[in-house]
């Protein structure tokens, strides 16, 4: 544009305005600025069309200069119409994404509230009933059937929110040194009576030495757990399980192998895939979620996870790689000389449902301990500054209080020398974990807990 030609002149079928719609002063146009020497950057505007229609463009302008003046200014107009309104489709669906994302985080937290809470008292009472209860071989038998499902029901919950934790990047690995074995002796243990039931022989071999190793003892558990799992699930009767460990210089080696209904070679490439299932599966149920969750808890420790199978019909082998710490010995837990007792600790239970505080209570009396109960959480800070207990056993979802705000209030009393705190809920993401500890709770389970688990944290912070 020519100096001596006015800017506003070569506008006037257009009508320009600041991107919030307030027109555009003429001191502010692009080519006005750069005949007084300004170099626009690029600049967004609204241009107003004779048609009647509106287009959003980008603006630069840059003054030229002859003989130390301005002769002239080089504006260049970009219509940026369909790019913006592209953006902001994107960025809408973006943050639609998130939100629903968010949701769903949201109903999985709920979901596994409300599947645990009913959990509880049926382990609880389940436990109960096999440890002391007079029962005829029928009732036996079912009281297993029923423990050893509700078990399955918990281990399916536990994978579901962990997959979704890891997959929103909430997870993390609480690492230690262990001894390896007792993670895949605990396993395999834990599978000894389904694989029995099922008629299917489950082995185990394992090196005489500690296998140190540092990592998560709960997650690389739960590896071999899954692993052993899908085993049985494709293994008829008469079948058998190999689980074998081996210390491998700086590497740990843990292999399943089965001699089930194998893996067809199609399926080879899908099978460690969230939500797939190979050709067998269909039939076997399942949500096609836990050699997911094996593939990324080992890549999370530093390993691998590999499959190998002869076809459909011959069995298949899975093959864990995991990184070892640094060869020093660990020292196995000595074996407990009985039962774990409670006789002098004190215990207040603060549960709003009326079914789980019943069979806490009993669990622990059986165990025991005396044990007070509170229906909510102001009824169990009287009880707490009347009874002083050694250990609060606190629900989280409370209907008055929550259980944070109960923790909040009796650390805040130093007159209350309750010596352990412990949240017990339905809430197991890591963020309900952090919340838990901030406001002054020692410990937290996510329900159902079986007795063991109880057992073992109560006698430890009885020592």
């Amino acid at each position: 544009m020519p100096r001596d030609e006015a800017p506003a002149a070569r506008v006037k079928r257009f009508d320009l305005r600041e991107v919030d719609g307030t027109p555009l002063a003429p001191a502010r146009l692009p080519s006005v600025r750069a005949l007084r020497g300004e170099t626009v950057p690029a600049t967004n505007l609204l241009v107003g069309r004779a048609d009647g229609s509106t287009r959003r463009v980008e603006v630069r302008a840059h003054p030229l200069r002859r003989d130390g003046g301005i002769y002239a200014a080089v504006i260049t107009w970009r219509d940026i119409t369909e790019e913006t309104r592209a953006l902001g489709e994107l960025h809408a669906a973006r943050a639609a994404a998130e939100e629903a994302n968010q949701l769903k985080d949201d109903f999985i937290a709920a979901l596994s509230h409300e599947l645990r809470t009913p959990l509880q008292p049926i382990l609880g009472w389940t436990e109960v009933l096999r440890r002391h209860g007079k029962l005829d071989d029928v009732t036996t038998r079912a009281m297993e059937v029923v423990h050893r499902n509700i078990r399955q029901q918990v281990r399916l919950v536990d994978d579901l929110l962990d997959l979704s934790r890891i997959l929103h990047g909430k997870f993390m690995l609480r690492f230690e040194t262990f001894d390896l074995r007792d993670q895949v002796r605990g396993a395999v243990e834990a599978f000894e009576e389904s694989a029995a039931l099922k008629r299917v022989r489950l082995a185990s071999t394992l090196p005489e030495a500690a296998v140190s190793m540092w990592g998560d003892p709960a997650r690389v558990h739960q590896i071999v757990s899954n692993l052993i799992a899908n085993a049985l699930k494709f293994t008829a009767a008469g079948g058998r399980i190999g689980v074998r460990l081996e210390a491998r210089e700086r590497r740990a080696v843990i292999e399943v192998d089965d001699s089930g209904e194998g893996i067809a070679a199609t399926d080879l490439s899908i099978i460690f895939e969230p939500f797939r299932q190979g050709q067998q599966s269909t039939r076997r149920g399942g949500l096609g979620i836990g050699l997911d969750l094996v593939r990324r808890l080992a890549e999370m420790h530093g390993g691998s996870v590999t499959v190998a199978s002869a076809g459909l019909g011959h069995g298949a082998r899975f093959r864990v790689e995991l990184p070892l710490s640094r060869p020093e010995a660990v020292a196995s837990a000595p074996a407990a000389s009985g039962r774990p007792r409670l006789e002098r600790l004190s215990i207040l239970v603060i549960e709003d449902n009326a079914d789980t505080r019943d069979v806490l209570k009993l669990m622990l009396e059986v165990e025991g301990a005396s044990v007070e109960t509170a229906e909510n959480g102001e009824q169990g800070l009287r009880a707490a500054e009347r009874l002083r207990p050694d250990i609060v056993l606190c629900d989280i979802g409370l209907p008055d209080i929550d259980g944070f705000e109960v923790a909040r209030r009796i650390r805040a009393r130093t007159d209350l020398a309750v010596s352990r705190l412990i949240a017990l809920t339905g809430y197991g993401q890591a963020e309900d974990m952090r919340q838990a500890i901030k406001a002054g709770f020692d410990a937290h389970l996510t329900k159902p807990v079986n007795l063991e688990q109880l057992m073992a944290l109560l006698v430890s912070a009885a020592r």
